[in-house]
């Protein structure tokens, strides 16, 4: 946890200090109120009353002053923590792969990196302030009377640490909260995602009643896990009453003996009152810890994925090697001994059958893949050594199944270039046949794409993918499928132009049909991982 808020631990431990200030004054105005109108009621000339009136004042400034700087403060530092915690998370299961259903990874994601953030705001800040808040007060009523001191320090003491820790215990039962909060979002995205499927099948109604069924079971956990709030929330209420009473007890007899004048016994017992309103939120402290270390360890064992080395980046040229690849993918070897020279404005076909490598050999060349042995090299540098930014200035894949942001046409085709006008946008439309498409859209630039490109077509999907992979500046194209689903003439017609488009850089093409184009390179076939006895086809391009 600690190299958790490493980064602003600075921040985070001035609002734990603000958070005490703001208790701090609150108790003291309470008390300086109570002296004021005890001390009001004997009717005293009013320069008697002038200093403690002007404190109340200022204390009730100082109050929320305080508070909005510790809100600032603690919620920044917070922030900054919980963004870079959710970058590191993202990139770890990127990086391992797992888990994979989205339910999964947005509980992982939002659920998890969320649950930290109400470790400190809502645990660690309200038990340092209490803890100091605590010291202060007890210190300060010990100038009174000791026994009131002890008896303060006593409540106090009940409600930091006994009630707490009764509402961890009492929370601890509730351990499967996370995890059925997990069932219920993987059953409902389940169910969004797959809804045309599972009406076709006539297993909706089944799939929506497993879905109630886990939000009943995580509603009973809810419903349960609040009771045992409300019930120690009424126990500390207890201790809140017999403190004050208990110091009324041990304060009444100085008051008869003249030792504690009858004003400050209203300053003691509404100091002790007050003192246990910063005590409030510890309940709710108690209840979240386990819940929130349960979500701080299942992050660290997310974040645990080893790091590859990371090598300086180098210049983008364009040059591609494989020595002697071999690559796993499950069972087996997918790639065997496989070779490869592609350079700059060269074009390399490959084809084979279904299950021959050739998705393999891109997510390799790609360094989505590292190989169990030979080496993967663009520009000199083992691809798998790049981090995600190095790799995308060197290499770019446009997938077979493109994904596509909820958001509009320009936005999804600037993830590849941001600062691309809209007259280079237009010419990558253009360069895979969709200039026709694009002046028929009536919001132009600003048409929604929808989730996943929900709003688009597939082979219009697929075509916005080949040309935000166009707008990219990597010297290295990877093409899987692009002419999946499109009849031969049209095919023939967008490699034609996609190729012509990238006939400045290296690109390798990896389809299952062949390419009738003079335009390529040459033509290798995958066969059982391996390349064929010689090329099918070598040529120049035009």
């Amino acid at each position: 946890m600690r190299e958790l808020f490493a980064g602003g631990r600075g921040r985070l431990w001035t609002s734990a200090l603000l958070s005490a200030a703001t208790s701090g004054c609150g108790i003291a105005l309470m008390g300086c109120a109570a002296w004021l109108l005890s001390r009001a009621a004997e009717h005293p000339s009013a320069s008697a009353l002038a200093l403690v009136a002007v404190a109340v004042r200022a204390l009730g400034l100082s109050r929320g002053l305080a508070r909005y700087a510790e809100r600032l403060v603690g919620h920044d530092a917070t922030l900054r923590v919980i963004a870079d915690l959710r970058v590191d998370v993202f990139r770890a299961l990127a990086q391992s792969g797992a888990p994979t259903r989205t339910g999964e990874i947005l509980s992982t994601v939002v659920a998890d990196v969320e649950a930290v953030q109400d470790l400190w705001l809502r645990c660690l800040v309200p038990a340092a302030a209490a803890a100091l808040v605590t010291g202060a007060t007890v210190l300060a009523v010990l100038w009174w009377s000791t026994a009131a001191a002890l008896v303060l320090l006593s409540g106090l003491s009940c409600a930091l640490l006994i009630v707490p820790a009764l509402a961890a215990v009492a929370a601890t039962k509730e351990h499967s909260l996370a995890a059925q909060r997990s069932a219920l979002q993987v059953q409902v995205l389940d169910v969004l995602h797959g809804c045309a499927e599972l009406t076709v099948l006539g297993a909706l109604p089944s799939a929506l009643d497993a879905a109630d069924r886990a939000a009943a079971v995580l509603a009973g956990v809810d419903r349960r896990a609040g009771l045992r709030t409300g019930a120690l929330t009424a126990v500390s209420g207890v201790v809140q009453a017999a403190t004050v009473l208990g110091v009324v007890a041990v304060a009444l007899p100085a008051v008869r003996t003249g030792a504690l004048p009858r004003v400050d016994l209203a300053v003691l017992v509404l100091v002790a009152f007050a003192s246990f309103e910063l005590m409030a939120p510890l309940v709710e402290a108690g209840a979240l810890l386990p819940r929130t270390w349960g979500a701080l360890q299942r992050l660290s064992a997310a974040r645990a994925v080893p790091v590859r080395p990371q090598v300086a980046d180098v210049p983008a040229g364009g040059a591609v090697r494989l020595r002697g690849v071999e690559a796993s993918y499950g069972r087996g070897a997918v790639l065997r001994d496989v070779d490869l020279d592609l350079g700059p404005g060269r074009c390399v076909v490959v084809t084979g059958p279904s299950g021959s490598g050739k998705t393999t050999l891109l997510q390799v060349l790609a360094g989505a893949l590292v190989p169990d042995r030979g080496q993967a090299l663009v520009d000199g540098t083992e691809v798998s050594s790049l981090d995600d930014v190095q790799r995308s200035r060197h290499v770019v894949l446009a997938e077979q199944e493109a994904f596509l942001f909820a958001a509009t046409l320009r936005d999804n085709l600037r993830v590849a270039r941001p600062e691309a006008s809209d007259d280079v946008l237009l010419q990558a439309l253009s360069d895979v046949g969709l200039n026709a498409w694009f002046g028929e859209l009536p919001r132009g630039w600003d048409t929604p794409v929808g989730e996943r490109g929900s709003r688009v077509s597939g082979g219009e999907r697929t075509r916005l993918s080949l040309a935000r992979a166009l707008l990219s500046d990597a010297p290295v194209l990877l093409l899987d499928e692009p002419t999946e689903g499109l009849d031969p003439d049209a095919a023939d017609v967008l490699l034609r132009h996609l190729l012509h488009a990238a006939r400045h850089r290296a690109v390798l093409l990896v389809t299952h049909r062949p390419v009738p184009l003079d335009d390529v390179d040459e033509e290798l076939q995958l066969v059982d991982g391996r390349w064929a006895s010689s090329p099918v086809r070598t040529a120049g391009r035009v």
